[in-house]
């Protein structure tokens, strides 16, 4: 049963650009009511950051830097609960998570020696895989080698599975291994150039790319201390299919940092190295990786699109980046502005090839927080009151991807165990079973906050 309300089709909103909806053409559930929760494990260590949530087979399974959870998606039941191993006899933690799967449901886990507790740090040096099925860990490996970082340790290792092939990112290296074994494949070292003696292009970010591939993003640093980011697109095989190093030029502004939002094809989020310059910068390129969107908003403007990872204050160090507010399909990107000005904000449709807008939604009262997925010519966004203090209602909206206008609306009232709001911000969606999971990124041991609740 599925405690939902919907909104009709908002005939007002026929235009291509300019699209807004009307709150009041909304029509207000009379039982709205989440269909499940969960609190955190008692056994979980409180405070350990969500590195991921995602959906697989009738399982959401939530991985923290301290453990990994699954829930039986239709009932909220918790199925199993693994906590980080120990590794080489001391205790570990999770550096990173794949966004992929294998093709019997195995995640790929790093692993770190635990360095901290406060906050929960580590050191990180290898690789293993889940079964979530069983919810059992399989083989690990250790892929750190003396002499393998530039300077100290290695705080975040994304990883990412690419057919049969666990693709690995360790400071300045990029190792594949047989995802039956953990046996390694091959190993490519990050360098500016050709024949250097020693690499010097440690990993920022590495995610899924095109077809059985992933995109890295490195931060290059040559002798003569100048900097700059370079983008490689690598095979499951270990093939360097293409590569761009990111100029000045391009972005519009001297490049201070880069994150990737997308890595088919990339879109990047960038800042400049002036400080006096708050300005942020998106950089977006077509499938062949042509430069093509160009973006540069004010931080504290309203119309500044959030490029920031979902949740509040992830605190997740080195290189790894959580999942985004946006959602790149089709060579359009579809993000929010940012959600964070006590007012109404927008959701936006941007071509990749021309950086134009092509739609925005607006709906006055309400604040839309992630893009949730795209799929047969919709995009779902979670969205939420203004006022979420006194208006505690979440919606799924589903919009039109052609034309921006609201098709359906689907609403529920999450509340905390206090019965106050579950404020959205400090919230993950993951979308499945036409409903979106809310998991809450921190963790907290704290009977204000909800693990795991359900819109839709």
């Amino acid at each position: 049963m599925k405690p939902l309300i919907r909104a009709l089709p908002l005939l007002v909103c026929a235009l291509l650009v300019g699209c807004s909806a009307n709150p009041a053409a909304e029509p207000a559930s009379p039982t709205p009511k989440v269909t499940w929760v969960a609190d955190r494990a008692s056994e979980a260590r409180p405070g350990a950051t969500v590195l991921r949530s995602m959906a697989t087979a009738d399982l959401l399974v939530v991985i923290t830097r301290a453990d990994v959870t699954a829930f039986d998606r239709a009932t909220g039941e918790r199925r199993w609960f693994v906590p980080a191993p120990r590794y080489q006899d001391r205790q570990a933690m999770f550096c990173g998570a794949s966004r992929t799967t294998g093709p019997d449901g195995q995640i790929a886990l790093s692993l770190g020696f635990v360095k901290s507790e406060t906050p929960l740090s580590a050191s990180c040096l290898g690789v293993t895989v889940l079964d979530t099925t069983s919810g059992r860990l399989g083989w690990d490996t250790t892929v750190a080698y003396e002499g393998g970082v530039l300077q100290g340790d290695v705080a975040g290792m994304p990883l990412e599975i690419v057919k049969d092939t666990v693709v690995v990112g360790w400071d300045f290296n990029v190792f594949g291994l047989a995802l039956a074994d953990g046996s390694q494949r091959w190993h490519s070292r990050l360098q500016s150039e050709p024949g250097l003696r020693y690499p010097n292009c440690p990993l920022v970010d590495l995610v899924p790319g095109a077809a059985e591939s992933v995109t890295v993003l490195a931060h290059c640093i040559l002798r003569n201390g100048r900097t700059y980011y370079s983008l490689a697109e690598i095979s499951a095989v270990g093939r360097t299919v293409r590569a761009h190093d990111l100029t000045d030029a391009e972005a519009g502004a001297p490049i201070g940092t880069a994150q990737l939002i997308s890595g088919a094809p990339p879109v990047l989020s960038l800042t400049s190295r002036d400080t006096n310059d708050d300005r942020t910068f998106l950089l977006g390129f077509t499938p062949e990786w042509v430069p093509g969107l160009h973006r540069a908003d004010r931080m504290t403007s309203p119309d500044a699109l959030a490029t920031v990872a979902v949740g509040f204050a992830n605190g997740i160090p080195g290189a790894y980046s959580p999942d985004n507010r946006a959602l790149v399909d089709g060579g359009v990107l579809y993000a929010v502005t940012a959600p964070n000005q006590q007012t109404a904000n927008r959701l936006v449709a941007l071509d990749l090839a021309s950086g134009r807008e092509l739609w925005s939604l607006r709906t006055d009262g309400q604040v839309a927080m992630q893009v949730l997925e795209t799929s047969r010519n919709r995009v779902r966004v979670l969205r939420s009151a203004v006022d979420e203090q006194n208006d505690h209602t979440q919606s799924v909206v589903e919009v039109d991807r052609v034309t921006g206008a609201v098709l359906d609306v689907v609403s529920d009232t999450p509340q905390n165990s206090s019965g106050g709001p579950a404020h959205s911000a400090f919230y993950s969606y993951t979308w499945a079973d036409d409903r979106a999971y809310a998991v809450h990124v921190a963790n907290y041991d704290d009977s204000a906050y909800r693990f795991v609740f359900t819109v839709g």
